[in-house]
This record gives C-alpha cells, structure tokens and sequence, in this order.
C-alpha cells in the first residue's frame, strides 16, 4: 500500500498526524524503519521542524515555511538537522524531568529523616514518661504502707 501512494500524500500523512498531535517522534522513528521511502519521508526537515515546533515551543528553531528564516540556512554556518535539534532538546528535558524527580526524591528523603528523629525523639520521651509514672506508682505505694 506505502508504494501506490504517491510522496506529497505521505508527506501530508505525516504532516497532518504531527500538527494534530497523533504522531510522537517515538512514532516516526517507529514509521522509519518500515521501509526506505518512510525512512527518507519521515527523515525530511519540514516534519522534524514540526514536531520540534510543538513539542519545544521554547527553542530556537527555523521556520521552514518562512522564506525569511529559510535564507538563515544560506549563511556559511552550518545549521544543525531539526531531528538533531529536537534529540538535543528531547535529552535536556528528559535530564532536566531527572532532575526535577531527584530533587523531590532528596527533599522528600529528607523529611523522612527529620520525622525519624522526631519519632526516635517521641519514643525515648515516652520510655522517660514511663519511668517517672513508674516511680511515681512505686512512691504511692510506699507512703501508702507508711501510712498504714
């Protein structure tokens, strides 16, 4: 079937499922491997500059529908590949989620230990509570045989 269509309706395939937010990149690494002229259509700059736009709306990216941004890819530097931009920006979120879920982790360990030193805390108060009741019960009984 991926052979009677021509490219332009794959291309809108894809096109279409990244802007409705069907297709993930997980997706279209997943669509890539099916065969080479997926692997090639999946692979254009258009696709991964979509799906870098939506999923990073704060980076720095070209619009590639904009003749403006497009005469940026005219300059001597070489711009990195959206697909690269997007794995770049994809590895600093995950570290940065890391990060996030560490330091809650660390903050939450750490309340644990404060509670543990109120409890270890509580519990000694309690054995020295019952020692004074303890003696407290004896010193009653005592006078209690004196007065008898």
């Amino acid at each position: 079937m991926a052979e009677t269509l021509p490219d332009e309706i794959w291309r809108r395939i894809l096109e279409i499922g990244i802007q409705e937010s069907k297709l993930s990149f997980k997706d279209l690494c997943c669509i890539s491997i099916s065969n080479r002229r997926l692997k090639r259509l999946s692979n254009e700059t258009p696709i991964w500059s979509s799906l870098l736009t939506l999923d990073f709306p704060n980076s720095k990216t070209l619009d590639f529908k904009n003749p403006c941004s497009l005469s940026q890819l005219q300059q001597p530097l070489q711009t990195p590949h959206p697909k690269t931009l997007y794995k770049s920006n994809f590895e600093k979120d995950r570290a940065r989620k890391l990060a996030v879920h560490c330091c809650a982790v660390l903050r939450i360990e750490s309340q644990i230990a404060v509670y543990s030193r109120n409890l270890v805390s509580l519990r000694r108060q309690l054995v020295e509570e019952k020692a004074r009741f303890k003696d407290a019960v004896d010193e009653l009984a005592d006078l209690e045989k004196i007065r008898l």
